[in-house]
């Protein structure tokens, strides 16, 4: 299944905003995978701030491969990485740290940050009930 979306997080009060201070956006719902925006630090004491996108699903057996334009609106245009991502089971959350300090990507006192997905392939499967009656 084929599908275009884009999963945005607003950051308020930009100006007072800590790296490391985890924010996240609301669960966007798409084909059956909840996908969410969060922020962390870098790294202990780094100006600069990591984006995670997590991709979830409640079936089992699930997996998804999207393009993914990792987008943070900012002076001159603001900044634009693109990304071919695969999420499963086992791997549902990316890490997306390109090294950006947060203080030069301020609009109107906000860090809005987007992730405008280009699903490729999804997959998912009925949650399978391990026990049998003989």
């Amino acid at each position: 299944r084929d599908s275009n979306f884009v999963v945005r997080l607003e950051i308020e009060n930009a100006d007072s905003f800590v790296p490391g201070t985890v924010v996240e956006s609301a669960v966007f719902n798409d084909g059956g995978f909840e996908w969410k925006v969060s922020t962390g630090s870098s790294n202990y004491g780094s100006p600069y701030t990591k984006f995670l996108l997590s991709c979830e699903s409640k079936k089992s057996d699930w997996k998804c491969e999207t393009n993914v334009e990792f987008h943070i609106h900012g002076g001159r245009g603001g900044y634009t990485r693109r990304h071919h991502v695969y999420f499963d089971e086992d791997l549902s959350v990316h890490s997306f740290d390109d090294g950006w300090p947060m203080e030069v990507c301020i609009v109107d006192n906000k860090h809005i940050v987007e992730f405008r997905n280009y699903m490729k392939l999804s997959d998912q499967k009925e949650a399978s009930n391990p026990r049998r009656l003989m």
